[in-house]
């Protein structure tokens, strides 16, 4: 999910000149993930980043995270909440 979110923010970007924070913008049909809460994003002029937050704790590692991507594709896994 968070990958579609990328490659439609830069496509809608290249489109308007700028990302969007509507995920319905985007066109993205996405699955609800039953240990995940809904995508969220957050722009600024330049930039973007995308996240999605566990439910529960998938790694059992008393962690509940948090995953992000951003406008260069970094992905990565946030900690503790």
């Amino acid at each position: 999910v968070l990958r579609e979110i990328y490659y439609r923010q830069n496509r809608f970007r290249d489109e308007y000149g700028y990302y969007t924070t509507s995920l319905d913008s985007l066109g993205l049909k996405y699955k609800n993930l039953p240990s995940f809460l809904s995508p969220q994003v957050q722009v600024t002029d330049h930039f973007f980043e995308a996240w999605m937050e566990e439910v529960i704790d998938l790694h059992q590692d008393g962690e509940i995270n948090r995953w992000y991507i951003r406008q260069d594709s970094r992905t990565w896994k946030g900690g503790k909440l």
